[in-house]
């Protein structure tokens, strides 16, 4: 037995001559075996519907079923067999993630939704950050100022909401709490 190492996926394959004659032709049709029979496993476990039978499936057939369950842009992907084999191998060892949305999130909840609104007009519809607004033809984002995934207490509290435009937004991301809303000067 050997071991082959591909894209961050140690496999075990039988080294013995391939049809030309080469030691490895085998193994490397062995891995690409292994990483599809992987790949179709997980995407099984995530929900794939799809009917890949194990014998046959090729890196199109398996990153096709990625694009589709995780969201992603087939002409991205699927465009040459470099990358569908770099994203299946991705998949298999846990690189590419499936969100899976739900009609249950928290975004679609009528207790979000009335906040977002109220957020969006104590706030005035502009960006705290830049001054951008819808009229401008920006996308406005009612953004967490303490992030949900670290703050979660906080995730339906007025206070803790502002409006950013989607550049000011992507570039915060959850790893920044500065408030951008105007403060407020009190005169003595």
């Amino acid at each position: 037995m050997t071991k082959v190492r591909a894209s961050g996926v140690t496999l075990k394959a039988s080294p013995t001559l391939g049809v030309g004659g080469r030691l490895g032709d085998d193994i490397g049709v062995a891995v690409s075996n292994t990483i599809i029979a992987k790949a179709i496993d997980r995407l099984k476990k995530e929900g794939c519907v799809a009917d890949l039978p194990y014998s046959s499936a090729s890196y199109y057939d398996v990153a096709e079923q990625i694009c589709r369950l995780a969201g992603l842009q087939f002409a991205k992907y699927l465009r040459s067999k470099t990358r569908q084999k770099n994203l299946v191998c991705r998949f298999v060892s846990g690189g590419v993630s499936i969100h899976k949305k739900d009609k249950d999130s928290f975004y679609a909840t009528r207790e979000w939704k009335d906040l977002r609104y109220a957020a969006l007009v104590r706030h005035g519809g502009r960006c705290q950050c830049c001054g951008e607004s819808s009229a401008t033809g920006s996308v406005l984002h009612v953004d967490h100022i303490k992030p949900k995934s670290l703050h979660p207490q906080l995730a339906l509290t007025l206070d803790n909401l502002q409006v950013l435009c989607e550049a000011c937004n992507v570039g915060k991301s959850n790893r920044d709490s500065t408030d951008w809303r105007p403060r407020l000067v009190v005169s003595t």
